[in-house]
């Protein structure tokens, strides 16, 4: 059996979220199809094999050709040897506007192979035309599944018979070892240390940046605050990270796409006292992280996966909502008091996280009790991929 999973968009991926998406898909359909081939169009097979060739899939990476023309035959002739095809594109369809939706499910749907669109966040597309064209091309996969119950609301009007709500694909990666975790703690001072874990981002740093907002200051006033409020060491953590082999300019190390590591090291050069502030400066697999991660007490994310990496190990969790999708996820588990719109003053903040310590025993034990179906439902998506 194979399958083309259409995840690899036009750029080397560097997101620990996405990459952690991906490792989680072929972990989801491997169970089911454990001698399924994989194929995939990567940009940078050279980048994409640093984390694919760790893993015990069978995974072949074509290399996609620069001109449009050429990548049009290139996925026609893949096309032609699988037995279905399943796209994943986390949220961008969020992102993205509604035609390149519409193109790329008319250009992947082929008679009799099944289409399956894998838990995603999309749109919402404004309403009128833009609507229209987006649900035309939803309407061409045979399943649908979305990741958050605010895309699942927005699309229920359109009346797709074909659509499940699913939590996120990368609840299920496994995280590194309890040994290898701890060896990792163990180098920056923090083995079996409580901690507090904050996820820096370079991306809120960016979009503070554009609302005339000062993200570093936020965060510095923040930390100190969690310092002093917690007693607790606190551990500044990436989630997106350029690999050592990724050739990358001093402009996209710092731009919105970039290295989080650019924004930790604001913050920690503008940091007046570093006494129990740690942080990660290397390169970190994304089960690494999600095994440091869930070493924490408490933890305060910016970016989406990186809380998927604590809930889904049971650490009580907050995180600093940009985007509906993040907002849709925390009501699924019941715990939108928990995503805290970015922009409010540090007060409203700072009342949110004291509220989530409080109750940090109550949430955890209701994440231990939620997560084994969670995770069913989750590798059931392997099921929908029907192959005659």
């Amino acid at each position: 059996m194979k399958i083309f999973l259409d995840a690899l968009s036009r750029k080397p991926t560097v997101s620990v979220g996405t990459i952690a998406y991906i490792i989680s898909d072929l972990q989801i359909i491997n169970k089911k199809y454990p001698d399924c081939e994989f194929i995939m169009l990567s940009v940078n097979p050279d980048i994409d094999n640093l984390y694919l060739s760790r893993l015990p899939y069978k995974v072949t990476l074509v290399k996609r050709s620069k001109t449009e023309l050429g990548t049009i035959f290139q996925i026609r002739k893949i096309l032609r040897e699988v037995d279905a095809v399943v796209s994943s594109w986390g949220d961008s369809y969020v992102s993205l506007p509604p035609y390149m939706l519409f193109n790329k499910a008319i250009f992947l749907k082929k008679s009799k192979i099944p289409l399956i669109l894998f838990p995603s966040s999309i749109g919402p597309f404004e309403g009128g035309i833009k609507d229209f064209i987006a649900i035309q091309g939803l309407k061409k996969f045979d399943i649908i599944t979305v990741r958050d119950l605010t895309t699942f609301e927005y699309l229920q009007k359109h009346s797709l018979n074909n659509m499940k709500l699913v939590h996120d694909a990368a609840f299920v990666l496994e995280p590194e070892t309890e040994t290898r975790v701890n060896d990792l703690l163990n180098k920056i001072g923090l083995e079996k240390k409580k901690l507090l874990g904050v996820n820096v981002s370079v991306l809120l740093y960016h979009l503070f940046k554009t609302n005339n907002k000062n993200y570093v200051q936020f965060m510095i006033d923040f930390i100190q605050w969690l310092r002093e409020e917690f007693k607790l060491p606190i551990l500044l953590i990436p989630h997106q990270i350029f690999p050592e082999s990724y050739e990358y300019t001093k402009d996209e190390y710092e731009s919105r796409g970039g290295d989080d590591r650019f924004a930790i090291n604001l913050v920690l050069n503008e940091l007046k006292e570093k006494e129990s502030i740690y942080h990660l400066s290397d390169y970190f697999t994304p089960s690494e992280l999600k095994g440091i991660i869930g070493k924490s007490e408490m933890f305060i994310g910016g970016r989406m996966h990186s809380i998927i990496a604590s809930i889904s190990q049971c650490v009580p969790s907050l995180i600093l909502e940009y985007s509906h999708k993040a907002s849709g996820m925390m009501k699924m588990l019941e715990l939108e008091a928990f995503s805290w719109p970015i922009f409010q003053d540090q007060k409203s903040l700072q009342i949110t996280v004291s509220k989530l310590w409080k109750e940090r025993k109550i949430i955890r034990q209701k994440l231990i009790k939620e997560m084994p179906e969670i995770f069913k439902k989750i590798y059931d998506l392997a099921e929908e991929i029907f192959v005659e």
